[in-house]
């Protein structure tokens, strides 16, 4: 159940971030961003769907790899272009930046959301 509400709140995060980008690709352009997050974000939504083929006892020995891979890479895309658009001084990229915030911080609480599950049911042993 938990996997499903993480996907469907991940692939909400895809659309939303995507449908951001695509509106504000002029601004991107102008400012010699890449618009690699619109399409990285669709990464999000693999690592729920890979929690439920993993059997619990295994979950921590794969999910964190998983996390890094699906997660880092828009992360770290939103990052480089939240710190260029607050160095443009401008109001007109403002959503871009906030669309910037909003993939790195989803990414972040996404990761560790799932690592601290995994620890939990690390720590609880198989359910019975």
């Amino acid at each position: 159940m938990l996997q499903i509400l993480a996907l469907v709140a991940l692939i909400g995060v895809a659309i939303n971030t995507t449908r951001t980008v695509h509106r504000e690709r002029a601004v991107f352009a102008e400012f010699g961003q890449s618009t690699a997050i619109g399409w990285l974000v669709w990464l999000y939504p693999l690592p729920p769907v890979i929690v439920a083929f993993i059997p619990a006892s295994r979950l921590l020995i794969y999910l964190p790899p998983a996390c890094l891979l699906f997660f880092g890479p828009a992360i770290a895309v939103a990052m480089v272009n939240k710190r260029r658009f607050q160095r443009a001084g401008t109001d007109r990229v403002d959503q871009a930046q906030r669309t910037a915030d909003y993939v790195a911080m989803s990414g972040v609480f996404a990761s560790v959301a799932f690592i601290g599950v995994a620890i939990i049911l690390w720590i609880m042993g198989p359910l019975r």
